[in-house]
């Protein structure tokens, strides 16, 4: 008898508010950064959202052409590698 009543309780995990809302910003940021690898490495590609395969293409072209963000400041540490 008690083993037919284990297969009717089952337990459901929740999911966080947030979960979703940071997987999408981690995807986000997953797919600049490797459109970033795609030029020098260190210039950040400007991609709106939603990031479609045409917009990640024109990113990739624009980044190519030199037409990226402005460059973060390095420091003499970053220089020297």
């Amino acid at each position: 008898m008690h083993g037919a009543c284990v297969g009717r309780r089952r337990r459901q995990l929740a999911v966080p508010p947030g979960a979703p809302l940071m997987l999408g910003i981690a995807v986000f940021q997953a797919l600049r950064d490797a459109i970033a690898a795609c030029g020098d490495g260190w210039s950040l590609p400007r991609l709106d959202a939603p990031a479609t395969a045409e917009r990640v293409l024109l990113a990739i072209e624009t980044l190519r052409a030199g037409a990226a963000l402005p460059q973060p400041a390095r420091t003499a540490a970053e220089a020297a590698d």
